[in-house]
């Protein structure tokens, strides 16, 4: 059982760390991508009739390129850089992914049949998109220039740290779905990553709006929306993964999405082509109609996943009579609704209304709401308000990071700086003498490192003092205890030592001490009886002993304990702490006096002759 439980955890490690890679993959892929250009072909809502061998333009945008070089709307294009249009492969290489500055067009006028003409078509697509400025549209671009951080950091942390987790799993996959979410454009990816970026924000981006509402309902409770229609959630994720896996595995192996431009037929894939090229602003096939059956489900479907999503959040939060899952989801639902909501709203008004009849600001704005606020306001609810139970994790980690790591970063730059200096200086004497100045900087650096090693060494000391003081403390109480446990004369005195040591090393709220007696009973001693400077003057409580009954531990108080209890012969064969399975608290008053930890004390022939009880720590 152990090695399978073993194996269970490793398996879901590595599908953690291949999801990280891929969302990461992805995530690098997507801003390297939005720093070029996208082809403006300037018109839109075409018709292909492949008999005829060509595209009849359906809309020509008012003051573009196009419109600039003479195309109409009604004008057939039989032609694009002298290929013909038999197939659209030409359509999707020179347009869909092309990255052309100039497209030469052969095109036919409706009122003129049979006189063919050249158009050229000014683009400019794959052109390095200037750098940003200080004015506020481009300030406001930065939010879309770094769209997928704020889901990858807070989504792949999560989940690295709770992989056991269902929900974090379920964040984990709805940050990662609404990371694709953002256009892309594929002409921009290189070649060999183009097929796995189409893979994955068809499949992700789809999968995530459906995962919006799935989360939602099941976190932090199941919300009465779900307890009432609990088919639905599975529902939606299964038409979001049934519709996109196939279309994306296709994609993935032709390394785009031509086959989607070739004809390939399957329930969503005209839909998902007109969404893909609606949202970098290639040309779409002409609408049929927003009432057909196709649009309907694919899309306000998931419009309305989302609307649940938001409604079960809010309902957890007012309506459940649980207080802690009312307070989860009030940290929650803040950040939710204002990152969500407006972009929610945008799109439903584009699909009406045009993508083009909406300022850029205000989806701007939107997209800085839900790429930050978002997942900030989860990042906060999980680090200060313990939504997923990780809070001391994540901030140890933090600070670890930043203060520990950021001494080893500024010590090698100072290094490499001294280096440096110091090779440019001695260049000046021995400019003839190469070989002897890289010799004479090498010893300069190996001298640099032996002598700087006892700084570092204190600064380390140092740092843990100032920044990581109770884990510094601990270590050298500790490190005291083991050398004066080899002066004790008698039991009182152990038990003193003990005590107050660990008292002062752990900090807990409740310590007992228990240790063998001459009838082979474990006595409990009060250590604060032992005269000393060390002596607390308030002794702790004694937390009481687990007695197990059934499955069930209950705390009882004992003065002596069996050493022939079943519960102390498996802590002298396993040998380490044991974490006692917490119930209801049992106190007196507000002081608890449930153990949380028993320590056995083991002698040579590992026979168990102590035992330390801890409770919590303060």
């Amino acid at each position: 059982m152990r090695t399978s439980f073993s194996s269970r955890r490793l398996l879901r490690f590595l599908l953690a760390i291949l999801f990280a890679v891929c969302a990461t993959t992805y995530s690098v892929l997507w801003i390297i991508h939005n720093q070029h250009s996208k082809p403006q072909s300037g018109f839109t809502n075409y018709q292909y009739s492949a008999a005829a061998g060509s595209m009849t333009v359906g809309e020509v945008i008012l003051g573009s390129a196009a419109d600039r070089a003479g195309l109409r709307p009604g004008h057939r294009i039989y032609a694009i850089d002298g290929q013909r249009l038999d197939t659209l492969r030409p359509f999707y290489e020179e347009i869909v992914v092309g990255q052309n500055d100039v497209l030469e067009l052969t095109v036919e006028d409706p009122s003129s049949p049979g006189k063919q003409r050249q158009l050229e078509l000014p683009v400019h697509g794959g052109r390095r998109v200037p750098p940003r400025t200080m004015e506020l549209n481009d300030l406001l671009g930065l939010a879309v220039d770094y769209y997928p951080l704020g889901f990858l950091v807070v989504g792949v942390v999560v989940l690295l740290l709770r992989t056991d987790d269902a929900n974090a799993w379920l964040l984990a996959l709805l940050f990662g779905g609404f990371l694709a979410v953002a256009p892309l454009f594929e002409g921009n990816i290189p070649p060999p990553f183009r097929g796995f970026a189409v893979f994955y924000k068809l499949v992700m981006s789809w999968s995530g709006l459906a995962l919006f509402y799935y989360f939602f309902a099941v976190f932090p409770s199941q919300s009465p929306v779900d307890r009432k229609v609990p088919w639905l959630k599975y529902v939606l994720l299964a038409a979001a993964l049934i519709t996109t896996i196939p279309i994306g595995i296709r994609c993935l192996f032709a390394g785009g999405t031509l086959p989607l431009y070739l004809g390939f037929h399957w329930p969503g894939a005209e839909f998902f082509k007109s969404v893909l090229a609606l949202q970098n602003g290639s040309p779409t096939p002409a609408p049929r109609g927003w009432l057909s059956l196709g649009v309907t489900f694919y899309f306000w479907a998931f419009i309305g996943a989302i609307a649940l999503g938001l409604a079960s959040l809010i309902s957890n939060r007012f309506l459940s009579t649980d207080a802690q899952v009312r307070r989860k989801a009030q940290v929650m639902v803040l950040g939710t609704v204002i990152g969500t909501a407006p972009i929610m709203c945008l799109v439903s008004a584009a699909a009406l209304l045009g993508f083009v009849r909406i300022p850029m600001a205000v989806w701007q704005v939107a997209v800085l709401l839900l790429s930050t606020l978002w997942p900030l306001s989860f990042a906060y609810a999980v680090v200060k308000h313990r939504v997923l139970e990780i809070p001391l994790l994540l901030r140890r980690s933090a600070r670890y990071v930043l203060v520990q790591r950021g001494y080893i970063v500024f010590l090698l730059a100072a290094g490499a700086i001294a280096i440096t200096l110091f090779t440019h200086t001695i260049s000046r004497f021995l400019v003839q003498g190469s070989n002897v100045g890289m010799t004479v900087s090498a010893l300069f650096g190996i001298a640099l490192v032996w002598l700087s090693t006892p700084a570092v060494k204190r600064g380390t000391q140092r740092i843990d003092r100032a920044f990581f003081r109770s884990a510094y403390d601990a270590r050298v109480i500790l490190q005291d205890l083991a050398e004066k446990a080899r002066t004790v004369t008698d039991r009182d005195e152990l038990a003193w030592l003990l005590e107050s040591k660990i008292e002062g090393a752990l900090h807990p709220k409740s310590l007992a001490c228990y240790l063998e007696g001459n009838d082979g009973l474990l006595i409990t001693l009060s250590g604060s009886r032992h005269p000393g400077p060390e002596t607390s003057s308030a002794a702790l409580p004694r937390p009481y002993f687990p007695r197990r009954f059934g499955a069930v531990f209950i705390p009882e108080q004992m003065d002596t304990i069996p050493t022939s209890l079943p519960l102390l012969h498996e802590l002298a064969v396993r040998g380490k702490a044991w974490d006692v399975p917490q119930g209801p608290d049992t106190s007196i008053g507000s002081t608890p006096l449930t153990p949380e930890c028993l320590v056995p004390i083991l002698g040579r022939d590992s026979r168990l002759i102590g035992l330390l009880l801890l409770g919590p720590r303060l």
